[in-house]
């Protein structure tokens, strides 16, 4: 590196290194925030012609999450990154425990959507390649790279085509990166290529470090150079998730949507469109209140306008409703909870769950006061958080059945479905 940073100029972040290339794209200092998170902070003067300055942040592609103020100077806040793409598929590709069809899907699907924000946002063109993040979300970063971001994405997909182990997987890997090329095609077929990538497989978090001797894989979190914070699950859950840390909720949740799209794709035999939660869940929970003192309470976020989901407070229904089509998830969810919490027995429960005789796990759904929110909706089938005040918040599925909405399954959000 050309020069060292100044620690000292930082009061509100905790500086744990110096970063640069090769290793990171650009020189800056990784670091931890207020609410425990891994940062990876840059000089706003190294960027300043960055293209990624007119993009909004994305869980697909870096972009700036904020601006934060040094003593001598500003930084650009962006996600912890833990290598390059095609550096780690290449150390995959080498070792005892190849990529699986699963964590190329992961890694497929990224890539599209990172080159379809950069196509709608007219830098498809410009110099960039792909790295990972600490969390294990494939980004793709303008600037270091030997092309554009078409041809960086069209050879990390046929990198993936050429290591897949289904013949099907493959050959749409393998006509997707030469779908890449021509940007405008591929945004107009996006639904098309995600649909044939996710009938072929199940997506699985992609891990970015191979324990050697044993075969046996380290997640995604084990890149993260610095130890895991073991308490950060008692704090409130908007520090927890903060500067960078949103992949709890956000893994969660893309993988709760991914699993509940292949299950309704099953029973229906029907074309269903695919829908990742992950990235519009981290442009609310990374911008939240950047600049924290340690203990306060979060500040308005500012330089993104995030529409969050719309809560609906928890109340007592004294009729049942079994109305589907005159009900919408959410406030079927609240009835449901509900009539679950007196229950003791499965003849019970059967008017709450699809399955009565499964054990959800215990946590918000049980809290009297809880609150629910509807993260997305395919239509017959819901995908909803619940929140609790000092409980974990929990991931719920409810389905439509000839009886009305049934409570399908629940997950804690740090305990995604497998």
């Amino acid at each position: 590196m050309s020069s060292q940073p100044d620690l000292s100029a930082y009061t509100v972040f905790s500086v744990m290194r110096a970063v640069g290339p090769p290793d990171a794209p650009f020189e800056g200092v990784l670091a931890r925030g207020p609410g425990g998170g891994m940062a990876y902070l840059v000089d706003r003067e190294r960027l300043e012609d960055w293209p990624a300055w007119r993009l909004p942040p994305h869980a697909h592609v870096l972009a700036p999450l904020d601006i934060i103020r040094r003593r001598d100077g500003h930084d650009i806040l962006l996600p912890a990154l833990a290598d390059r793409l095609d550096r780690l598929l290449s150390r995959r590709g080498g070792s005892s425990v190849p990529l699986s069809d699963g964590e190329a899907l992961t890694v497929a699907v990224s890539v599209l959507r990172g080159l379809q924000i950069a196509h709608g946002e007219q830098v498809d063109g410009e110099t960039a390649s792909w790295w990972v993040t600490a969390e294990g979300m494939p980004v793709l970063v303008y600037g270091p790279g030997d092309g554009s971001a078409v041809r960086a994405s069209a050879d990390i997909l046929s990198t993936l085509a050429d290591g897949a182990s289904d013949e099907g997987f493959a050959e749409v890997l393998a006509q997707s990166a030469a779908a890449v090329v021509e940007p405008r095609t591929l945004v107009r077929d996006i639904e098309r290529w995600e649909d044939a990538l996710f009938a072929a497989v199940q997506p699985e978090p992609l891990a970015t470090d191979i324990v050697g001797p044993t075969g046996r894989r380290a997640r995604a979190h084990a890149a993260d150079p610095l130890p895991v914070d073991r308490d950060a699950h008692r704090r409130p859950w908007w520090s927890a998730l903060a500067f960078a840390t949103d992949a709890v909720l956000g893994d969660a949740a893309s993988d709760l949507v991914h699993r509940t799209k292949a299950q309704l794709a099953r029973r229906s035999g029907g074309r269903v469109r695919p829908v990742l939660l992950a990235a519009g869940l981290a442009a609310v929970v990374l911008v939240v209140g950047l600049s924290w003192p340690d203990g306060g309470e979060p500040d308005q976020a500012s330089g993104v306008e995030v529409d969050e989901p719309t809560p609906v407070p928890s109340e007592s229904s004294a009729e049942p409703q079994v109305d589907a089509a005159a009900e919408d998830a959410a406030a079927a969810l609240v009835r449901l909870l509900d009539a679950r919490a007196g229950c003791s027995d499965a003849a019970c429960r059967a008017a709450a769950q699809e399955d009565a005789a499964q054990d959800l796990p215990a946590g918000a759904i049980d809290a009297p006061a809880r609150t629910v929110t509807l993260l997305d909706d395919f239509g017959g089938l819901a995908v909803l958080r619940v929140d609790a005040p000092d409980l974990r918040s929990q991931l719920v599925t409810v389905v439509v059945t000839p009886a009305g909405w049934r409570i399908r399954d629940a997950f804690d959000v740090a305990d995604p479905p497998p």
